[in-house]
């Protein structure tokens, strides 16, 4: 399917990676790769046509023909045309969920944000004016005319659904467009279901701005969402209101309270006083934005695990993708290698200090 295609050629970037604060950033550097084929589609066939002439090299030859092949198709244009237009108005929030210090609360707002914006392209207009005009113009600079695929009364191993005319901007409207859309919202709306927006709106009880303005509909979303963590869910309603007092306080002689962390704002809820607010903040603390962590640490272990490391055994390993993983946390080199002269496992004599 076209549609197929589509998510296709959202990997074409994978083997480009953008280094951000030592962080991968595989999903814009696909869109990056996208745009940077628009902006020079008829260089970048040049430069295949070249290969494909000058190499000397066989698979290369044989590569930059295919690759050729594949540009010069009305199927691939429409579809990079189609994923770049889509994945743009993404590229920001997936920006802020690979963040290490992304806000939750406000990713899963501009995720909402970002699902209307998205269901809003799904439209005639939009495909004629953003997709269809620009796919147009990409295969006039490289002498192709748009057309579509054969299509005939049954189809199995294509799309071929039904559209108004014969025309070929209908197909890929129907075909191509409309199916990349709906399957980017479906994916969004799996990401970001409307069932978790309670567990969210508990950043909200952070002290900053946002909790003098929490309303009385969200502090019950939050109390049935943690009832079951709550040691007293019954006081949280009063509880919550000291929890306001106490932080309106806190915002009057701290100008940067607007700007705590969560890890911060636990040690503030003094669980003897505070102890459901002091509840919830834990269950904040073990709730992960996405899979970046664990991502980052698949990245560590590529770079530590190589061939020449093959016989490291699994407590070096471990403790090295520690090190390398949280290197802002300060280590006393002493203290190491006390604890190394404690264990009399080596032949280099007493270490001195």
């Amino acid at each position: 399917m076209i549609s197929q295609k589509c998510t296709y050629i959202c990997r074409i970037g994978c083997n480009i990676k953008i280094r951000d604060d030592d962080v991968i950033l595989a999903w814009s550097a696909r869109v990056d790769t996208l745009s940077v084929i628009l902006a020079k589609y008829k260089a970048v066939l040049a430069s295949l046509e070249d290969v494909r002439k000058e190499s000397t090299a066989t698979e290369s030859r044989t590569k930059a023909t295919a690759f050729i092949h594949m540009m010069e198709k009305s199927t691939f244009v429409v579809a990079i045309v189609i994923a770049h237009h889509i994945l743009s108005y993404t590229k920001p929030l997936s920006l802020a969920l690979q963040n290490a210090k992304c806000d939750v609360f406000k990713a899963f707002t501009d995720a909402q944000t970002c699902k209307k914006v998205v269901a809003a392209q799904r439209s005639d207009e939009v495909f004629n004016r953003c997709i269809w005009m620009k796919a147009a113009a990409i295969a006039e600079s490289i002498d192709i005319e748009l057309g579509k695929p054969r299509t005939v009364g049954r189809m199995r191993h294509r799309a071929n659904a039904a559209f108004s005319d014969d025309s070929v901007h209908g197909y890929y409207r129907v075909n191509a467009y409309f199916p990349f859309v709906d399957h980017c919202l479906n994916e969004l709306n799996e990401r970001f279901p409307e069932q978790t927006r309670p567990s969210f709106l508990a950043f909200q009880l952070l002290p900053c701005r946002r909790l003098q303005n929490i309303t009385e509909e969200e502090i019950a979303d939050i109390q049935v969402r943690y009832e079951e963590d709550m040691p007293d869910s019954p006081g949280f309603v009063r509880e919550l209101e000291r929890w306001k007092m106490f932080c309106s306080g806190l915002q009057n002689r701290d100008k940067d309270t607007g700007n705590q962390s969560l890890e911060t704002a636990i040690q503030l809820a003094d669980p003897n006083y505070y102890p459901n607010v002091h509840a919830v903040f834990r269950v904040l603390l073990t709730m992960p934005v996405g899979s970046v962590p664990c991502e980052r640490s698949f990245s560590a272990m590529r770079r530590l695990k190589h061939w020449s490391r093959s016989t490291m055994t699994e407590d070096r390993l471990s403790g090295l993708a520690s090190l390398f993983i949280h290197r802002d946390i300060t280590v006393c080199r002493e203290k190491i290698m006390r604890k190394f002269d404690e264990t009399k496992k080596r032949r280099l004599g007493p270490l001195h200090f």
